[in-house]
């Protein structure tokens, strides 16, 4: 919720949340007598002056406060989801093409869906069963490198890891899963191959306070569909 500015920008004049105020885009706050003065132009930014909405200092608040509080109770105290989300998605490439992308950290950028990696892979060229690899990621402007290890791999067929917040060698956040499992579906059409995603929080620590209550199942099933369309375009592309 944003804060209301409580002072006439020209004469000083209290404003409180209901009484009546002009603002320009940028919230810059006069009170009418000031806003009639200035002939409706903010004098900062040059922009229109228009009547800003009031709003009850005291019952709409608390209710809209206390209905946010509800809610958050609400999905911490509600029976565990099941841990995981999925996506598919038929890809018309070998499933060969396909895995190798995955299994090419320094192509994950490339196919990132969630616009959260920055790149700069360390560790192999190509994964394997319990090979490491960090990636530079960033999210709301924070930058940091995620720790992983691929705890799952099929040749062509499955690869898995999980993803952790290190620090000296020990583990303090994370446990997610990122899994991608590829079974042929070849026709007289070429190739094809059914690519299913899933993002298992089962063994991420704290989960329904780190990823739950933060929303991350719904915002990884959307980021992961986004993922398998560029995939699609990077298997497919020569």
């Amino acid at each position: 919720m944003l804060i209301m500015k409580t002072q006439c920008e020209r004469c000083r004049t209290f404003l409180g949340p209901a009484d009546e105020a002009d603002i320009c885009s940028f919230e810059c706050t006069f009170c009418p007598r000031c806003a009639g003065d200035v002939e409706g132009v903010c004098p900062n930014c040059s922009g229109e002056l228009v009547r800003r909405p009031r709003r009850d200092p005291v019952a709409k608040v608390a209710t809209g406060i206390g209905h946010r509080l509800k809610t958050d109770l609400e999905n911490l105290t509600s029976p565990r989801q099941v841990p995981n989300v999925s996506v598919e998605r038929v890809i018309p490439a070998p499933a060969r093409a396909i895995f190798d992308v995955l299994a090419s950290p320094a192509r994950h950028t490339e196919i990132d869906g969630s616009g959260t990696l920055t790149g700069n892979p360390r560790g192999p060229e190509r994964l394997y069963l319990g090979a490491r690899f960090g990636m530079g990621m960033s999210q709301q402007g924070v930058p940091y490198v995620s720790t992983n290890e691929v705890v799952e791999f099929t040749e062509n067929r499955l690869i898995c890891w999980q993803t952790f917040g290190e620090l000296k060698g020990h583990k303090l956040i994370g446990g997610q899963r990122w899994r991608y499992e590829l079974e042929a579906q070849d026709d007289e059409d070429g190739p094809k191959t059914l690519v299913r995603a899933t993002y298992d929080w089962s063994e991420a620590k704290a989960g329904r306070f780190t990823v739950e209550a933060l929303g991350f199942p719904s915002k990884s099933q959307e980021a992961m569909a986004a993922t398998l369309r560029r995939l699609e375009a990077a298997a497919t592309t020569p």
